[in-house]
């Protein structure tokens, strides 16, 4: 029994030997399976000695739907060598010069991998073979047959297969890589598959198509990536006929400062440069190689080549070069043609030293994002400055800006001031103006869900005093003829010569005028260019434009309400001679109350009424929407909230007792989302996908709209109406609907869309007239007026029936302009400002950055100043907005007592003028809160004491609630227990150890409690102010994350103690 217990374990050590150590035999068939490994040898985890004179051939194979992953690490010395081999008759030799640790990939089919050494017997290897699943396609890329071709990061392919295929039948594509010539850039793992997922046919490898392009049989390819190792490279997707006509087509990623020879002898070749990780490509140098040929050309494109491809450079080996680098592309990729030439280029990615020095003389074009995909290049913003004051021509070929987007030129002066800009938010052709300066600054914002494009020429180089030199050389030239004739004169009968020269003289003194006047012109300040046309698309003015534009939603006031206020919390400001003693810098100030969200409870409304009457406003801005008592046909758009008659008139009543101005705003153009977003109207839509725009050519559209600005009228009169907001802002499209084109066809003219837009407006104006009585002032936003043509303003004569109100809530009001003051100038004798006291900073911000609305305000001072004498009547007032939400379809933003402290401040500023300093203001505004200071540091808390309405829910969500979330945040983050036995991979799989789950549920039960109890306050210093929905809505949207967390994890621990049985290990992992 011993001698056969002895021999069983010498036998189990052998076998156990045998497993430690490399040994050739037969994988097993039956593991080569999806959710199997494989180890050689069988139970080692690091590299094991190979034995010498060892070959083995270990063959494998892959079943359908998955694919093999083989680990190598290895230390080979001598001469040792392992050879990797699949199905598609790849291989990858590894001797002692490879990197230690190699990965491998095989799709179905058969495959080895094969070990042999020598007599050294000095080689180490771990070989592991590992059986995945194959994923599938999720997303399919179109390529359109008449579009310039698409860049695909290759990152992007990692895991998640992208299936590229073409609309048109007829038509097949074509991949090819953009290669870097790095040796980090490893596509053996990436795999194109025939057809449209994964299941498809496997045609090869991407590192097979590097010079060569692939095309699918069935206009359809797949391609799969199954590592990360690839970093620099992209591929590029084309139609295969937009590439018919070039013998040879390639793609070069540009990582650093390239240079390469090209040459395309007796050929026409295109080659892609992509920057991997930039928004900017730069050509540095471009120079001809001597060689015999009469047909060289080198024409510089957008995009992949396409037929909608743009030219936008062109040169032979006749151009003058000289001033044409480096050359600047705001984009991620272009393509050049080049036929029966040899040229070195330099290519880089890199921002060339003194690139924005620019030289006298120099010549070029600055591409913006539009020649390509908007959403490759979303945003741009560039300047190209000089050290001498230059003539900076510019002209805009064509844009195609929409959904939040917008292009911007600005000239500036030595000293920052604008001396020329263009702003464009629509469709434009044909755009040009010309301006004096050091820099010019070109701004292309767009959103990353749609296209747009725009095509900006600029001619830099005539120096500012070339206007002065050819005026001098022209009077020299003048003063030469003059002598010439004097001397013809003299031989004349004196008579005859005084009459003669006295024509001449008088001819000539016309002829220098009208030259001088025309030199005065070309240098002023205010351009106007050649915008013939302005086609205003608006389907968007970016989103920032409430953050860093000046077009958005204004509210205004009437010069009629002149009331003079004097704060007893502020001293008297110093009056400049030329202002009236005793007058304020603002004639009028009217704050805005936004109630299409979180509307306050009348109570609280009127105190905040009482507020702002005691801090020296004079005059509100209610924007109702759908909290009005609407009756008859548009009863059933009101909001379950909506606040009664009784309500209202209560409201109104105290307002008037305040000695407030009221002004009621109605949305009659665009912003009717209220209305249009029912079933019912969608008929009244422009354009049936977007519920903003009222289709302005339907009369039963525009009669329900009538409706609702006949009822506020209705009721408003009885409390005196002096004046009415008709909206008119952010219409992002128009007249595209049925009846809309079809009014353009019948009336429209040149005028086109623009008409209707105006005809419109100035039809409401109208219907306000006639409802409340002529003497009754119109207001409506300014940023669609100023981009319409205004020749069709004048024609309408729009400036006697509506006041424009300009807005701009960015810091530094950056695209109010000299010229779009001066142009609203010409057509409306006055204007009113707004600024923003809340809800301008981003769509999803919820506290109160106090600081950036402070510096909104007072630079509005400053424009004040500047821009007010070019209007006839001067400035009306101003309106400081206060937005709940964005539109009527976006999340909350800052509520009312997030705001009130900013609303205080700023009416302030603006009572105390340009003349007050910034302490003074905040001094100001915290005596009128009761508060002990006035702090401004970000989002923090302006005091942790004061006395005004909404104050406790203004310290409990800036200042209590943060505390407690970062607290419960940090706690979550270090607790070792949750993280090993409560993560998601645990409660996925059901599977964790109870014994710890006695430690968790009371902790994480402790921050559920603080975190109830936060809620909690905040909810009680929200109830007298707001209505139940109102706060649910602010609690799901700004608390509601972090609760779901944490309830989260007290569920899913009660849930896995309740476990007694766990699932065999390994398990398939899903994503």
């Amino acid at each position: 029994m011993f001698l056969i217990g002895l021999t069983l374990v010498f036998i189990f050590a052998r076998a156990q030997e045998e497993d430690d150590v490399f040994s050739c035999k037969i994988l097993d068939p039956l593991k080569m399976r999806i959710g199997n490994t494989i180890y050689i040898p069988a139970n080692s985890t690091a590299p094991f000695a190979i034995p010498p004179n060892f070959n083995c051939t270990y063959k494998f194979h892959v079943p359908s739907s998955a694919y093999l992953r083989v680990s190598v690490i290895n230390n080979l010395a001598d001469s040792d060598s392992i050879e990797f081999a699949d199905s598609l008759g790849f291989r990858k030799n590894m001797t002692n010069r490879a990197i230690a640790n190699e990965e491998f990939f095989a799709t179905i089919g058969e495959g080895y991998l094969r070990v042999q050494t020598g007599a050294g017997g000095r080689s180490k290897a771990l070989l592991e073979f590992e059986w995945l699943k194959l994923p599938s396609s999720q997303k399919t890329q179109y390529v359109l047959k008449n579009a310039s071709g698409i860049s695909i990061d290759c990152q992007d392919l990692q895991q998640s297969p992208i299936t590229f295929t073409t609309r048109d039948a007829n038509e097949t594509i074509a991949l090819s890589i953009a290669h870097s010539g790095f040796i980090l850039d490893n596509f053996d793992s990436f795999f194109i598959f025939d057809g449209n997922d994964t299941n498809s046919r496997v045609v090869g490898r991407m590192s097979n198509f590097i010079l060569t392009q692939f095309s699918p049989t069935n206009q359809t390819a797949t391609i799969l990536g199954l590592t990360s190792k690839t970093v620099y490279s992209n591929l590029m997707v084309n139609v295969k006929s937009n590439l018919a006509r070039y013998q040879k087509y390639s793609a070069v990623v540009v990582i650093d400062q390239q240079g390469a020879t090209l040459d395309s002898i007796n050929q026409t070749v295109a080659f892609t440069f992509v920057a991997k990780d930039s928004n900017q490509l730069y050509m540095t140098s471009l120079k001809f190689n001597e060689i015999e040929t009469n047909n060289c050309k080198v024409n510089v494109i957008s995009g992949t080549p396409s037929p909608i491809s743009t030219n936008l450079l062109f040169y032979t080996p006749n151009s003058p070069l000289e001033h044409s680098f480096p050359q600047q592309f705001p984009a991620n990729l272009f393509s050049i043609e080049l036929t029966d030439c040899s040229i070195y280029m330099v290519i880089s990615k890199n921002q060339p030293k003194n690139f924005y020095e620019v030289e006298s003389g120099r010549v070029g074009y600055a591409f913006t994002p539009s020649y390509l995909d908007a959403s490759q290049t979303s945003e741009l913003n560039f300047t190209l400055r000089s050290n001498d004051t230059l003539t900076y021509s510019t002209v805009v070929e064509s844009v195609d800006v929409c959904q939040d987007s917008q292009l911007a030129i600005n000239v500036y002066n030595s000293k920052g001031i604008s001396a020329m800009s263009i702003v464009i938010t629509g469709n434009q052709t044909g755009g040009s103006a010309q301006a004096i300066g050091t820099s010019v600054n070109i701004q292309f914002n767009s959103s990353q869900s749609t296209s747009g494009s725009a095509k900006i020429r600029y001619f830099i180089g005539i120096n500012s005093s070339f206007s002065a030199r050819f005026s001098a050389k022209f009077l020299t030239i003048f003063c030469c003829v003059e002598m010439v004739d004097f001397k013809k004169c003299r031989e004349m009968f004196p008579l005859r010569c005084i009459r003669k020269r006295s024509l001449d003289l008088a001819l000539k003194a016309v002829l220098i005028f009208t030259f001088c006047m025309f030199v005065v012109q070309m240098t002023s300040s205010y351009p106007r260019g050649g915008l013939t046309q302005r086609e205003v698309d608006r389907q968007a003015e970016h989103i920032q434009k409430r953050e860093d534009h000046p077009e958005g939603p204004m509210l205004t006031t009437h010069g009629k309400s002149e009331k003079i206020v004097k704060n007893p919390f502020i001293p008297e400001p110093s009056i400049s001679p030329n202002r009236p003693p005793n007058s304020g810098f603002y004639k009028n100030i009217f704050i805005h109350f936004d109630l299409k969200g979180a509307p306050p409870k009348v109570p609280y409304f009127k105190k905040l009424l009482q507020l702002i009457a005691d801090a020296g406003a004079t005059g509100i801005l209610l924007e109702w929407e759908d909290m009005f008592p609407w009756k008859g046909e548009i009863e059933k758009f009101k909001s379950t909230d909506a606040y009664s008659d009784q309500d209202v008139e209560e409201i109104l009543k105290f307002a008037v007792s305040l000695k407030l101005e009221i002004v009621p705003l109605v949305q009659t153009f665009g912003h009717l989302e209220w209305i249009l977003k029912y079933e019912e109207t969608r008929k009244y839509r422009e354009n049936d996908m977007y519920p903003q725009v009222l289709c302005l050519g339907n009369e039963e559209g525009v009669k329900l709209v009538k409706e609702a600005v006949r009822q506020v009228i209705e009721t408003h009169k009885k409390f005196g109406l002096n004046m009415m907001h008709i909206g008119a802002d952010e219409a992002f499209e128009f007249g595209v609907c049925k009846d809309s084109v079809e009014w353009i066809r019948k009336n429209g003219g040149q005028g086109g869309k623009q008409l209707l837009a105006l005809a419109h407006l100035k039809n409401v104006a109208e219907f306000v007239k006639k409802t409340a009585g002529d003497e009754i002032t119109v207001l409506a936003w300014h940023d669609m007026l100023k981009d319409f043509d205004t020749r069709l303003i004048q024609q309408l004569d729009l400036g006697k029936f509506i006041e424009p109100v300009v807005w701009d809530y960015s810091e530094n009001i950056v695209t109010l302009n000299d010229y779009i003051f001066s142009t609203l100038a010409e057509n409306f004798p006055t204007m009113w400002a707004s600024s923003a006291y809340k809800g301008a900073n981003y769509p999803s911000a919820s506290r109160s950055d106090i600081g950036h609305y402070e510096k909104n305000n007072r630079r509005w001072l400053t424009t004040k100043l500047d821009q007010e004498k070019k209007f006839k009547n001067g400035f009306h007032g101003i309106i400081i907005t206060g937005w709940q939400r964005y539109d009527h379809l976006a999340g909350l933003c800052e509520i009312l007592p997030i705001g009130t402290a900013s609303m205080i401040l700023q009416l302030q500023i603006a009572l105390g003028g340009i003349n007050m300093k910034s302490e003074d203001s905040r001094n100001s505004a915290a005596k009128i809160l009761k508060c002990s200071g006035f702090r401004i540091d970000g989002t923090t808390v302006v005091s942790n004491s004061c006395d005004y309405p909404g104050f406790q829910a203004y310290l409990q969500y800036q200042s209590v609630i943060p505390n407690v979330f970062t607290n419960i945040q940090r706690e979550l983050a270090a607790n070792h227990h949750l993280m090993g036995w409560a993560n998601r991979y645990n409660v996925k799989y059901s599977i964790s150890q109870n014994w710890y789950h006695r430690e968790m549920l009371p902790f994480v039960e402790g921050l559920l409690g603080q975190y109830n109890r936060a809620e909690q306050q905040l909810r009680e210093s929200m109830k007298d102010l707001f209505f139940q929905n109102t706060i649910d809505e602010f609690i799901f949207e700004n608390l509601g994350e972090l609760s779901e967390k944490v309830n989260g994890y007290v569920e899913n621990i009660n849930k896995l103690d309740k476990i007694r049985t766990w699932p065999k290990r390994n398990f398939e992992i899903s994503r």
